[in-house]
């Protein structure tokens, strides 16, 4: 009596709810940095720049005020153009089946600001509201290291849910708890606001110096003007 054999079971699977992390690396950025850190130095140095804003989530850094991308410095000017070029373009990448090719975009800066990080320093797990896409820029990573995860920036598993329940069948969903990414100067790291991230405790020599930003994303009516 002859078994038949069983037939092979067709499983397809989809994958939704991505979270992508882009980095990006400024052709400008040898011309620019020595401006950038200058300039950073001496909003430290007024003593009228630093933010005050949810200071017991970080320590020994500088923190500029928000609006760093409203500061009229050359350099300053050069690196805003930059990220905010960069955000377009990824945005318009991702819209390409959901904006009309005719429209007229406009990424602006909702805050923006610079850190000055010290040995010890450190920014504890955040989110950034009210905005769409944020970025972190490498002005001069310092000894920032991904081996040892000295001052890396890492970001979280953005799904709330996930970890409710997990047994056997589970573990791959924790390959990926978090994710760490390196630092190296000159390159920019965009992210979607709602991903929660850290810096994590830096100890070195140099300093750790970096640019921050949130934004927001608009379609322009036929009257309205781009804004600088």
């Amino acid at each position: 009596m002859n078994r038949q054999q069983a037939k092979p079971i067709q499983i397809q699977a989809q994958t939704h709810w991505v979270t992508q992390i882009y980095t990006v690396t400024n052709p400008d950025h040898a011309a620019i940095k020595p401006g950038l850190v200058e300039y950073f130095y001496e909003l430290e140095r007024r003593g009228t720049e630093q933010s005050t804003v949810a200071q017991a989530a970080k320590g020994n850094m500088f923190e500029s005020k928000f609006n760093l991308f409203l500061h009229d410095q050359p350099e300053v000017r050069r690196l805003k153009d930059f990220c905010l070029s960069t955000v377009h373009q990824i945005a318009a990448k991702l819209n390409a089946g959901h904006w009309d090719p005719a429209d007229r975009v406009q990424v602006i800066a909702t805050e923006s600001w610079c850190h000055i990080t010290r040995t010890g320093g450190y920014h504890d797990v955040h989110t950034h509201p009210m905005c769409s896409w944020c970025g972190i820029y490498y002005v001069e990573p310092g000894e920032t290291d991904i081996r040892s995860k000295n001052g890396v920036n890492r970001f979280y598993e953005p799904r709330i849910n996930v970890n409710f329940y997990g047994d056997y069948a589970t573990r791959y969903l924790y390959n990926e708890g978090s994710v760490d990414v390196p630092a190296k100067e000159g390159t920019l790291i965009v992210f979607p606001s709602y991903l929660r991230h850290s810096a994590l405790p830096y100890q070195g020599k140099r300093d750790r110096v970096v640019v921050s930003f949130n934004s927001r994303t608009q379609k322009l009516d036929a009257e309205q003007g781009l804004r600088t």
